[in-house]
C-alpha cells in the first residue's frame, strides 16, 4: 500500500509486494514532480492493516494500479482496484508486459514498462496529466463535503452566540421545572436507566441473566489441534513454555480464497487447516510476526501454494526449546500474508512460564 497526499491530492497506489523497488522508483518520482509522497508498511499501533487500507482507499481521489505478472495474480490488489473502478477513480499502469484481467482492460493504460524513472519521458508526464485530472475532479467534490462540516466562524463568536441570555436561562429553568412535576419525567428516567442497565449487560456477556452470543474474531491462535485441525485451545493468550503455535480462523472467516479444509465442520469453530477456492489465484500464503513494544519484525514464513492441496501456518520449537523461547514473553502482532500483503492480524499475548520447584 502506497499512499500520496498533499493539501488536496490522495492517491492510491496499489501494487505487488514483489514489486516494491518499482514502486519505489515510481514514489520517487512523483515526488520531483511536486508530489508529497506518504508511504509506511509497518503495522500502525492499535490497527489492523484491513483497517487502515480501507481508510485509504475511501479518502483517496486516484487509484493507480501497477500491473506486472505478480499484481494480476494477487486478490489483495484486485479487491483495491476494484474499488477504484466502482468510484472511475482508477489509473491502470502497466509495468510488465501482460494481460490485465478482464474485469479491468475497458481502461487504456499508461505504459511504463522498462521505464527506469526518468520524469521528463512522455509516458510519465502523460500519467501525471491524468492523475492531476482525476486528483482536481474529485478533490473539489471533496472540498465542498469538508465546507460542510467546517464552521467559517472565529470560536470566540461561536461561543458568545451560543450563551444563552438571562431571559432564556429563565425560560429554560422554568421549563425544566415543570418537567421534573410531570410523571414524564419519570418515565423517560425508567426508560434511560433500562438501556444504560442492558447495555453494560451486553458488554458483560449477560442480558435479563442469559449470556448473550458477542461476536468473535476471525484470527486467534491454538497450541494444539485435533487429527482434522480443528483448534483445541483457541485463543490470544498462552504461556512461554508451548511446544506448537498454530494460526487458526473461524470456520465462517477464513482469508479471501480460502476455505477450513475438512470433513466436518462445525459452525463458529476455529480451524488451522485450509484449501483453495476453485477460483482462488493465491500463489503465497503465509504470515509475519511482529514484536509490539518496538515493533521489530522478528518472524517471516511465506510459502508457495502451488501443489499444495491442504494449508496451515504453524511454528514450533527445537527439541528441548518451546517456540518463544528464543523471544520471550510479552505482546506480539501476528499478521497473515496473501500473496505477500498483509489480509489481517490479530495480538498475541505470551505470558512468563511458572518454572518448577526442584
Amino acid at each position: 500500500m502506497l499512499t500520496i497526499l498533499n493539501n488536496k491530492r490522495l492517491i492510491f497506489l496499489s501494487y505487488s509486494s514483489k514489486d516494491i523497488e518499482k514502486a519505489k522508483v515510481l514514489s520517487s518520482a512523483l515526488e520531483k514532480s511536486g508530489l508529497s509522497v506518504w508511504w509506511d508498511r509497518q503495522i500502525p499501533s492499535g490497527s489492523t492493516f484491513d483497517d487502515v487500507i480501507e481508510d485509504a482507499l475511501g479518502k483517496a481521489q486516484c487509484v493507480v494500479v501497477l500491473w506486472s505478472s505478480h499484481s494480476v495474480k494477487s486478490e489483495w490488489v484486485r479487491n483495491e482496484v476494484q474499488d477504484g473502478v466502482d468510484r472511475k477513480i482508477m489509473i491502470p499502469v502497466l509495468i510488465e508486459n501482460v494481460k490485465i484481467p478482464l474485469a479491468f482492460r475497458r481502461i487504456q493504460a499508461a505504459n511504463l514498462i522498462g521505464w527506469k524513472g526518468d520524469t521528463e519521458t512522455k509516458p510519465f508526464q502523460d500519467l501525471i496529466n491524468d492523475i492531476k485530472t482525476h486528483t482536481s475532479q474529485n478533490g473539489k467534490r471533496l472540498d465542498k463535503t469538508l465546507e460542510t462540516q467546517t464552521t467559517k466562524e472565529p470560536i470566540e463568536y461561536i461561543s458568545k452566540k451560543r450563551q444563552p441570555s438571562k431571559a432564556t436561562e429563565k425560560n429554560i429553568n422554568n421549563s425544566f421545572q415543570k418537567l421534573i412535576d410531570t410523571k414524564k419525567f419519570a418515565i423517560i428516567l425508567s426508560i434511560i436507566v433500562l438501556l444504560i442497565v442492558a447495555f453494560i449487560g451486553y458488554n458483560s456477556g449477560i442480558v435479563n441473566g442469559k449470556a448473550v452470543n458477542k461476536p468473535q474474531p476471525g484470527l486467534v491462535f491454538a497450541s494444539k489441534i485435533e487429527a482434522n485441525g480443528q483448534a483445541i485451545d483457541p485463543g490470544t493468550t498462552f504461556s512461554q513454555n508451548i511446544n506448537n503455535l498454530y494460526a487458526v480462523f473461524r470456520s465462517n472467516m477464513t482469508p479471501p480464497g480460502m476455505l477450513v479444509n475438512a470433513d466436518s465442520i462445525s459452525d463458529g469453530k476455529y480451524y488451522a487447516y485450509l484449501k483453495l477456492t476453485e477460483m482462488s489465484s493465491l500463489s503465497e500464503f503465509g504470515w509475519q510476526w511482529y514484536r509490539k513494544s518496538d515493533g521489530e519484525k522478528i518472524v517471516e514464513y511465506n510459502p508457495p501454494t502451488k501443489g499444495k492441496k491442504n494449508f496451515w501456518l504453524q511454528r514450533y520449537g527445537t527439541i528441548g526449546k518451546s517456540v518463544f523461547s528464543e523471544f520471550g514473553p510479552g505482546t506480539y502482532t501476528i499478521v497473515i500474508l496473501l500473496d505477500g500483503n498483509p489480509a489481517l492480524s490479530s495480538d498475541l499475548t505470551i505470558e512468563p512460564s511458572l518454572k518448577m520447584s526442584e
